[in-house]
């Protein structure tokens, strides 16, 4: 089922968990979020085949992590840096994307480089 990212009410809802599955290094790196919509359904956001997790995250603010906004970038200037670095090796990454949480409370930023052209919604 195709879901429209853009279309759910990212800012305000709740960031409370972030697990990263490395079971099986190479075949199953995945990043899973776990987000509180303002409606207070929980759904769980899954990563698959996972090439890099950058977060920058500020603690100590006694606050929910409440998102201020998303993106999804296909083509910016760390995904041409990763594709250029890798073109030699044969690695397919025609399909890297990064998905970026930028936090209210907490200025934090989270970027998860994913080689999938979906990801899932539980």
């Amino acid at each position: 089922m195709s879901i429209d990212f853009y279309g759910l009410n990212w800012h305000d809802s709740v960031l409370f968990d972030i697990h990263i599955d490395r079971r099986d290094p190479g075949n199953l790196d995945q990043v899973i979020l776990s987000v509180r919509w303002l409606d207070g359904k929980v759904s769980k956001l899954l990563f698959d085949d996972c090439y890099k997790l950058e977060m920058m995250m500020n603690f100590g603010i006694i606050a929910e992590e409440s998102i201020l906004d998303f993106e999804i970038f296909d083509n910016s200037p760390e995904i041409l840096e990763i594709k250029e670095k890798w073109k030699e090796s044969g690695y397919d990454f025609k399909n890297l994307r990064c998905f970026q949480l930028e936090m209210n409370s907490t200025a934090s930023v989270i970027k998860i480089y994913f080689n999938k052209s979906w990801m899932e919604l539980r």
